[in-house]
């Protein structure tokens, strides 16, 4: 972890680019990658695949989505209750993830490649946006 000084952040950006708009842009790279993604599954014309892409997908934002509130309203300091909190949130997490999955599989039409695939693409998008603004502070360096 970063200290907390002038020399690391400044004006709420820390010395790697990561700012508080990170995941904002993340979610924004994934609906760029799932509509390359679903054009894709449109070609071929394999509608179940992008259905199971599209349920992966989401699966991979709400995941995404509820690190996002921990981090914010429970993992930061003056929470209150945050330990009655993050258990409640995982506790609720896991549980429509177990609901979600057991009705999956009973689908006739479930492909699980695809769906780890769209659970994947949520991954790629932040693995892609963090090295795109690494590359951004390269070039801009001309250390390249």
């Amino acid at each position: 972890m970063l200290p907390q000084n002038d020399d690391n952040l400044t004006a709420g950006r820390c010395r790697i680019g990561m700012d508080e708009r990170f995941i904002t842009k993340v979610y924004r790279t994934i609906a760029y990658t799932w509509a390359l993604v679903m054009m894709w599954a449109a070609a071929y014309g394999a509608i179940w695949i992008a259905v199971n892409i599209t349920i992966g997908t989401l699966t991979g934002i709400a995941v995404l989505a509820t690190y996002q509130v921990s981090v914010k309203r429970v993992l930061t300091v003056g929470a209150k209750k945050p330990k009655k909190a993050l258990f409640l949130l995982i506790f609720l997490k896991y549980f429509f993830a177990t609901i979600l999955l057991y009705f999956l599989c009973k689908w006739h039409r479930f492909e699980p490649i695809a769906f780890v695939g769209g659970v994947v693409l949520t991954h790629f998008a932040i693995v892609a946006k963090a090295l795109g603004i690494r590359l951004q502070e390269r070039i801009k360096d001309k250390k390249f």
